[in-house]
């Protein structure tokens, strides 16, 4: 193998996790979403798609977001992944056991109403935290 192309390494076909490894020129657009992200006020609501065929890159995309947006104050990224849920009836209760374990671990409080480090209210994580709960049986 010649020198040169020592130095470019066959990669796999995985998503890209850190936007510094950006071969793409995402970054732009990656900053944008994030900003947008970031500035929207919760009682606004919103979803945000990626679309794409198999393997053409939302995942790395989804990554690169994720990674900007966490720099952002008083924001968490929850990220939950539904094609790895093998039963559809479980998706649901998967998807508020991972919400609860994320607030657990962003607000490890009690649920007594207090204020989180960020400014959140731990009674409103609670909330969240135990509806969550309430999901075990389905």
């Amino acid at each position: 193998m010649e020198k040169d192309n020592l130095d470019r390494k066959v990669k796999g076909d995985g998503p890209l996790s850190s936007l510094r490894d950006d071969e793409f020129g995402l970054g732009e657009m990656v900053e944008g979403v994030a900003g947008m992200l970031a500035s929207r006020t919760p009682d606004q609501g919103f979803r945000i798609g990626i679309e794409g065929p198999w393997g053409s890159g939302k995942s790395t995309f989804a990554n690169f977001v994720a990674e900007r947006l966490v720099k952002y104050e008083d924001h968490a990224v929850i990220r939950f992944e539904p094609w790895l849920v093998g039963e559809k009836s479980a998706l649901i209760a998967c998807f508020l056991g991972q919400f609860a374990s994320e607030i657990d671990r962003i607000s490890p409080s009690n649920g007594s109403g207090g204020t989180t480090d960020d400014g959140r209210q731990d009674g409103e994580l609670a909330t969240y935290r135990n509806a969550s709960e309430s999901t075990e049986d389905i």
